[in-house]
């Protein structure tokens, strides 16, 4: 969420690192999403979030509860659920609950059907439209990994970036946004909002190749 851009810095962890782009996934053709037809479904199964971004979501539900009700989210339990790891270790990812995404045949059949409990009843998330309604940002308080999707990032010796893990991943590359497609444009201009904002975190231009 760019609410939290020096505490997403330290929590990426890349340190002084330069951040290289695969050039091959993202000179490849794709086109933003469709409601009407993913019904977002990038959002089935929730995200997974760092210590920062369960503490503005836990302040943003208890604050704007009432925003959230006129949207038609109601939360009855927790938004978010604790995860242990094999290791012992906890990790957070915002709550799903069962939904029926209909005959869409964009639907992936190892997706579940299930969306998370901060989506729209059409797809929206109601994050980003929050944000909106407070003239903020729109990914003011979107996790990293709502905001960032398709795109991700492989960390390591020589941090890398592309778009759906190089074209392999199966969650980002069964999304319609994530999928390559003909008659659509080069990933480094579909995706430049992602790529602007991720600089704006990182403290890095990553278009800087594309000026």
């Amino acid at each position: 969420m760019l609410s939290r851009k020096r505490e997403l810095r330290q929590s990426i962890g890349i340190g002084g690192s330069k951040v290289q782009l695969d050039d091959q996934s993202f000179s490849q053709s794709y086109r933003l999403c469709d409601l009407a037809v993913c019904q977002g479904m990038c959002c089935y199964d929730g995200v997974y979030l760092d210590s920062c971004e369960v503490d503005v979501l836990e302040s943003l539900t208890r604050d704007q509860a009432g925003r959230f009700r006129a949207l038609g989210i109601d939360f009855s339990s927790s938004p978010i659920t604790r995860e242990r790891q094999p290791d012992g270790t906890i990790r957070y990812r915002t709550a799903t609950h069962p939904f029926d995404y209909g005959q869409s045949a964009e639907f992936p059949e190892h997706f579940e059907r299930t969306a998370c409990v901060f989506r729209c009843g059409d797809g929206r998330c109601s994050l980003q439209q929050i944000a909106v309604d407070l003239d903020k940002d729109p990914w003011y308080f979107k996790p990293m990994g709502c905001w960032m999707h398709p795109l991700e990032l492989r960390l390591g010796a020589k941090p890398t970036l592309s778009v759906s893990g190089f074209g392999k991943s199966p969650f980002g590359s069964n999304t319609q946004c994530g999928r390559s497609c003909a008659g659509g444009a080069p990933g480094y201009q579909v995706f430049e909002r992602e790529l602007r904002a991720l600089s704006e975190v990182l403290g890095q231009d990553l278009l800087v190749s594309q000026k």
